[in-house]
């Protein structure tokens, strides 16, 4: 059982003296007061994102007090439960406007933009606006080291490949550019290469059995934060799509009478829209959901602001509170472990099972409106198989679903 840091008093925190070496008090929750041998009084915030310790200066003592303190360490807090990292956000205040990656980016857009096709121009400007500006964008272009742009990427991979590979190309074209300008001496994109996997590899994830998926759900609805990202958890394997597709839909998207989600072609990554059909448990969801989000344009807003779409990276902050790591929810395993119950529990024809995942090779072909009928029901049965290994605690459902 983890160790209970008691709280800081007032008076310890005054009553520091300097000593020998520089020593912390700590207050919990990744919050301490380092005391340095000058005498000076700094607090910091410990923390990990995307896998690695990162510290942030919150303040000198006695100009933010330990109240202060612990206010900027919760906001910091509430930041990465959303998936934001609080020490990047620090960074992307401080930047003057003329000299960050979104002003040169859009710079290089409007330069590269005629030699396009105004479609292409228009797609990558919305990619960059939705998946890189948010994180990136008003920091520095000088600034930016290659860390910071595998993090994008990561972010991307997670809900597509062959989205993640499109901006990591544009983003090799943006620092080009910026060196030709003199924004940057050097490139940060050239050790990007092999960062991302193969195509081959894109379903290569292994396939989750009966217990481990009962496991997973049992302990999702188990989980006791945010509304919002609890209902992302629970639609993710219901509604069998990528986290990062999830949270960015709308509910203009969402058709409650027909009982659908249309994912725009940007977002489905292929020519055509993808039509979802929302089995029961899906429509009830998103039903409760929309009680709570419907004041934003996105079924998932962001914790901070209703303009923005949730982050990915909170669903992987909440099954990390709970446990699990960020790879149990990724589109590719549930889609493994639904081709085979649908083919072989549910009888369900291949070219329906191939079309509902968007796994058919011809992609060009696609049609949204195709076995429609017959992928509703499709969904409907993957949803009473969800609910029935939670009921069974995992026992492999044997005998053929009556239709």
């Amino acid at each position: 059982m983890p160790k209970r840091i008691l709280p800081l008093s007032e008076s310890q925190v005054e009553s520091a003296q300097p000593k020998s070496k520089d020593y912390k008090l700590s207050d919990g929750f990744g919050l301490h007061l380092l005391v340095t041998t000058a005498g000076g009084k700094l607090w910091r915030f410990q923390y990990r994102h995307m896998g690695k310790q990162k510290l942030l200066a919150l303040g000198v003592y006695p100009t933010v007090s330990l109240a202060v303190a612990r206010d900027k360490r919760g906001e910091a807090r509430k930041q990465l439960a959303e998936g934001l990292d609080p020490s990047m956000l620090k960074k992307m205040q401080k930047v003057p406007e003329a000299s960050s990656f979104e002003v040169v980016t859009r710079e290089w857009h409007e330069r590269y933009k005629p030699q396009w096709s105004e479609r292409h121009a228009g797609n990558l400007l919305t990619r960059l606006e939705y998946d890189v500006f948010p994180f990136i964008g008003n920091i520095a272009i000088s600034e930016i080291k290659t860390s910071d742009l595998l993090a994008v990427l990561s972010r991307l991979q997670v809900r597509t490949l062959a989205t993640a590979e499109r901006i990591k190309t544009a983003l090799g074209q943006i620092f080009r550019y910026a060196v030709e300008t003199g924004r940057v001496v050097d490139d940060p994109t050239e050790t990007l290469r092999g960062s991302l996997p193969s195509k081959g590899d894109r379903y290569s994830a292994p396939t989750m059995n009966c217990k481990a998926i009962a496991a997973l759900l049992l302990a999702i609805d188990g989980y006791q934060g945010a509304s919002v990202v609890k209902c992302a958890m629970q639609l993710t394997p219901l509604l069998l799509v990528e986290p990062g597709d999830l949270c960015h839909a709308k509910w203009e998207e969402i058709d409650f009478q027909k009982e659908v989600w249309t994912m725009p072609a940007e977002s489905a990554g292929i020519a055509q829209s993808h039509i979802v059909p929302l089995a029961r448990q899906s429509y009830e969801i998103l039903r409760r959901l929309n009680s709570l989000t419907r004041h934003s344009r996105y079924v998932f807003p962001s914790l901070r602001t209703s303009l923005r779409c949730m982050s990915p990276n909170a669903i992987y902050a909440a099954l990390n509170s709970i446990g699990l790591t960020n790879d149990v929810i990724a589109g590719n395993r549930f889609w493994e472990a639904a081709g085979t119950f649908l083919a072989e529990g549910a009888k369900v024809s291949s070219d329906v099972i191939e079309l509902q995942l968007k796994l058919s090779k011809n992609q060009a072909a696609y049609d949204p409106m195709q076995f429609l009928p017959q992928r509703h029901e499709m969904m409907q049965k993957w949803a009473d198989y969800l609910d029935e290994l939670k009921n069974r605690g995992g026992d492999t459902v044997q005998e053929r679903i009556d239709e």
